[in-house]
């Protein structure tokens, strides 16, 4: 077959091809499973269907079937890396790893997970997950859960964090002007400046109430 500058030649058409163009800087080849195709800088390689590949000066492609998946956009400075995917050209994968900018993530189901941003001075990781999670976000800002919230660490800045062990069975906040205590459903105490502090048990059977001049208040069974 010829048309214009492009010659291809076929023998068991449409099995065996090979097309060649010069005028275009442009190639194919195709046989059997196996294709070819190149214009320029521009290539795709294809073995149906266990491996394809891409290349260009912007962007990079290359997969085999549910092994890898590994993508590159120099536009974008954006790389992508999976290893036993499921979904290409995704997360959902064994191992995977991806940069974007300042962003990393990388993890390895289901042993652990890691982000960092660094415009952003941010961090994430997760060990066995629920087992223990770790975020920090600029020099005070972080969160720590261990058994998703068995036991948990918040802090929001160097004066402002709040521990809980079961959820709110123990649980312990504080803020610059305020702290709060409780034992649930056993031991519940809050303070605050400028308010007085306050504290009950069994959920206010018994309370006392002290005001910011000292004076203090009974309570019973909370309202009364």
């Amino acid at each position: 077959v010829k048309n214009g500058a492009y010659t291809e030649y076929s023998t068991l058409w449409p099995l065996i091809r090979f097309g060649n163009d010069p005028e275009k800087d442009r190639s194919m080849a195709h046989v059997l499973l196996f294709y070819h195709a190149r214009q320029g800088e521009t290539s795709d390689t294809l073995f149906f269907p266990l491996w394809y590949h891409h290349g260009s000066p912007e962007k990079t492609r290359d997969a085999s079937l549910f092994l890898h998946w590994y993508g590159r956009d120099r536009a974008k400075d954006k790389t992508r890396l999976t290893f036993i995917w499921l979904l290409p050209g995704t997360d959902v994968a064994l191992i995977r790893y991806r940069r974007e900018g300042d962003e990393v993530r990388h993890a390895v189901f289901p042993i652990y997970t890691y982000s960092r941003n660094e415009k952003a001075d941010a961090m994430g990781l997760s060990f066995l997950w629920p087992l223990f999670s770790y975020e920090k976000k600029g020099e005070s800002e972080s969160d720590t859960d261990v058994l998703w919230k068995v036991i948990s660490y918040e802090r929001k800045d160097a004066e402002t964090s709040e521990f809980r062990f079961l959820w709110r069975f123990i649980r312990k906040s504080t803020t610059k002007t305020s702290s709060t205590f409780e034992l649930n459903p056993f031991f519940y105490t809050e303070s605050e400046e400028g308010k007085g502090s306050y504290w009950a048990i069994l959920g206010g059977i018994i309370g006392v109430e002290t005001t910011p001049d000292e004076r203090k208040k009974l309570r019973l069974f909370w309202f009364f």
